[in-house]
This record gives C-alpha cells, structure tokens and sequence, in this order.
C-alpha cells in the first residue's frame, strides 16, 4: 500500500490522488506545478476570476493551495481551466476543490498586492545544497543599497534570514531583483517578502545576527576573506573554490571590462548600450585611461549575456573588447569637487530604465545579437515614417524605416546600412522623448534585404 503524505497543516500532499467528490469550496488545490513556482505565476492564472486572498505552495511535491475571494470566483476558475489546462512555463497545471474551507494564515503566503512594503525582507532559501553565512547574505544584498542588519535562522526546516535594509526602496529593489534566483548555480533558491516587524533588533554580532551600523574592524577582512576578488557570491554562479585554485579575471563574475571605448563616451551611453542584454547597476570609467570602463551587473547570468553579445561589437570605427574582470563590485567615489572626475563613477541600482528587471536576459523576448537592423517600440499615433527617418538619420542618410501596428501598438523597423550605424543609433535613440512617449530600441533578428524586398512585419 502506498503513503499518503501530508504537510504540517494536514493538507494532502500526494500529487496522483484526486479529489473528485470535495464540494464547492473556496480553496482550491493545484497540482503538477514546476519547480519553484512563484506566488507571481498563480496570480497571474487566478487574478482574471477573483481575488486572490492566500497562497499556500507545497514545493517539495510541486502543490499548491490557492484561496479564492469567494466560491463563485473558484467555481469560474474551474470551468475555464476545465476546458483548457492553465500552463505555467509549458507545464499544464490542474485545479480541483479542496475539502478545505479555507488557508490558515499561518501557513500561507499572502500575495505581493497585499503586503506592506517594508524595509525588513524575509528571505527562505529552498534546495540549500551548499553551507550559507551572513556573509553570503551581506553580499548578494549591498549592491541594493545599504544593508543595516542581518539575522539567519532555521524555521520548518528551512534556512531563513531577516535583512533589513537602509530605505523603503532599497528593500523594494532587492526583493525585486533577487525574488527566484538562485544564489549559487542550481542551489539555494531565494523566495522574498516583506517583513511585519518594524525594526530588526540584534543585541549582539556573531555569525548569526549582525548590526552594520556598528563599526566592527573585523568585519571588512571576514567579507573580504569569504566574496573574494572574482565575485563568486555576487554573481551567483557557485561556492568559492578552495584558495589555491581561484580562478582569474574570467571566472564569470557580475563585473565586465569594457576597453577601447570610443573618447568621450559617457557612463549614461554605456548604460545604454550594455542595458540591452543585462540590468547594469555601477559604471565607472578609469580616470587614467578614459577609453576603458567597469560595468557592474545585478548578476553573473546579466554579465555573461552582455560579454557574450557586445565583445568585438563596432562603435564610432573602433571595436570594443569586453571581457570579466577581477573586480567583484564596483566601489562608489567618494564625492568630488572636481566635475571631471564626479562624472566618471555612477551608480543605476535605482533606474527605471532597467530592461529586464526580475527576468533573465535568457529568458526575454526581443534580445538579439547587434545587427544593422533596429526595432523601435512605444511610437505615439503622432510621429510619421518621415520623423523616424530624421531622428534615426543622423547616422546616415535616409535610413529605411518600416511602421506597423502589433497588438495595436505601434512600432517600426530601422534599417541601417552597418551594425556600427545601428548601435549608434541605439545609443542615442533608446529613451529618446519623441512627442509625448520614451522610445524603445533594441536589435532586430530580421535580415536586413528582408525589409527592403518586402512590407513584411513578423514579430522582431
């Protein structure tokens, strides 16, 4: 005979069983999910029917329990999914009634829309296969902000931490860069929210609760000592290698170095050019040697994308060379009198110009080699062919351009004559305020005779 398994709030945890008799209920059961499916994801499949009020994911069996507003709302969840499966990353998910009437609060996760912002993040580390320390925590969290506290604890059987960072949007840009990714390559899965308590109280620094507002000169040599030069935490890919074998500037941090840069280029046009394949967050240009920058990502998986597309790419007649550097992060400036010198180092952490956000540049539409052709998106009903033609001319004359409506939005193809005219022409465009709306370039997949030969519009 085979076990039922059963989580610790009594919930049947056997993925084949199922419940066919339960009544209409509120609550309904989820079943075949993928792994380390989000709150996010069942929102998005649960919103158009209701109100979603708790969320209760089983991961270790790839279940879930989900808590409508009402029956009704359940019930026109399940006629819809009972003629189409709902699908989550190309899995097809099932609904069914549970016999419960509803989620404790205890044991769910309340989702995002019903959370207070908070500048105490919780953070759960699930499929933990590697040991991990404050000092793991400290370092993938600072290039969010300031982080002021940390506490790590075991609850449930889970690895836990309680991070309190320096302002409201410092937590707000953590949570949303760092919710499901993987501190290291295929282990300790993080999964954020914000925490109730109002402030995070450490009555004394060890190894597990820590007060970085208190000056303790121990603690910069034991961060030192445990990120190491080559960025191993930063970049999430894996646990540092013994001592001895430490790799070079090409283990695969998050920090690229970009030489031969053309003279004069700023810290807002590199943004610019390495934002199209990764979420950039420090810039600074070497104050020796102008032609050459550091660019710091919000991870490895964003550096890798943008070393891989951009190293040999032609600007201005030059080719530039990107490789990884042996910087684990980017140190900020100290504040200077000296414009000349202030422009040179720049933090983005906060932009909203960010491209991709909590996606991984792998995963998003639209992200493709440099190429002559450019697609250009957010047009205003207003602008003409003939102005797209002017603005995207002065890197050659009459460039052809190809408008047309997708989704009832309209868009557009740019056809230069060289993958150098088109990254210039990125450059300068992308966010450029053409009438009332912030234009969006980036590199198109379509072969350039393609567009001259016909009035075809498939998708970029």
């Amino acid at each position: 005979m085979s076990k039922r398994g059963y989580d610790d709030e009594g919930f049947d945890d056997t993925s084949k069983r199922q419940k066919v008799d339960a009544a209409p209920s509120k609550v309904l059961h989820v079943r075949n999910l993928p792994q380390y499916t989000t709150e996010a994801e069942l929102i998005a499949l649960c919103s158009p029917y209701g109100t979603v009020v708790r969320i209760l994911l089983l991961h270790n069996s790839q279940q879930g329990f989900i808590q409508m507003n009402s029956v009704e709302a359940a019930s026109n969840l399940l006629t819809r999914y009972s003629i189409a499966p709902a699908v989550i990353r190309g899995k097809s998910v099932y609904f069914q009634y549970s016999s419960r009437p509803e989620i404790s609060a205890q044991s769910a996760s309340q989702p995002d829309s019903q959370q207070q912002a908070s500048t105490i993040l919780l953070v759960t580390v699930l499929n933990q296969k590697v040991p991990v320390t404050m000092e793991h925590f400290h370092q993938i969290f600072k290039p969010y902000g300031e982080v002021q506290k940390i506490v790590i604890f075991s609850k449930n059987n889970q690895f836990k931490a309680l991070v309190q960072m320096g302002t409201l949007d410092s937590a707000i840009n953590a949570k949303t860069f760092l919710e499901g990714k993987d501190m290291f390559q295929n282990c300790c899965h993080l999964r954020l929210a914000f925490s109730s308590l109002s402030e995070l109280k450490v009555s004394q620094n060890g190894p597990k609760a820590r007060d970085f507002t208190v000056t303790d000169p121990s603690w910069s040599a034991v961060g030192l000592l445990m990120g190491g030069p080559n960025g191993y935490f930063g970049g999430y890919d894996q646990p540092p290698p013994p001592s001895h074998s430490r790799g070079g500037p090409h283990s695969g941090g998050s920090v690229l170095l970009a030489s031969n840069l053309p003279d004069g280029m700023t810290t807002d046009q590199i943004f610019t050019l390495f934002g199209v394949y990764g979420d950039v967050i420090r810039i600074k240009i070497l104050y020796n040697k102008r032609d050459t920058a550091l660019i710091q990502f919000v991870n490895s998986q964003h550096a890798r994308s943008a070393q891989s597309q951009l190293n040999r790419v032609p600007i201005y007649g030059r080719d530039i060379a990107v490789s990884f550097s042996k910087n684990s992060e980017i140190q900020m400036s100290r504040p200077s009198d000296d414009p000349d010198v202030a422009k040179l180092t720049k933090d983005f952490s906060r932009s909203a110009s960010h491209r991709f956000k909590s996606r991984g540049p792998n995963d998003s539409k639209g992200v493709n080699p440099p190429s002559p052709v450019l697609h250009v998106s957010n047009i205003s009903d207003s602008i003409s062919e003939a102005d797209l033609r002017h603005l995207f001319g002065s890197e050659q004359q009459s460039p052809l351009v190809q408008v047309f409506n997708a989704n009832t939005k309209r868009q557009a193809f740019i056809c230069m004559d060289s993958v150098g005219e088109a990254v210039l022409a990125l450059v300068r465009c992308h966010n450029y305020k053409l009438a009332d709306k912030y234009l969006r370039v980036s590199f198109s997949h379509k072969d350039p005779a393609s567009i001259k030969e016909s009035g075809t519009m498939d998708s970029y």
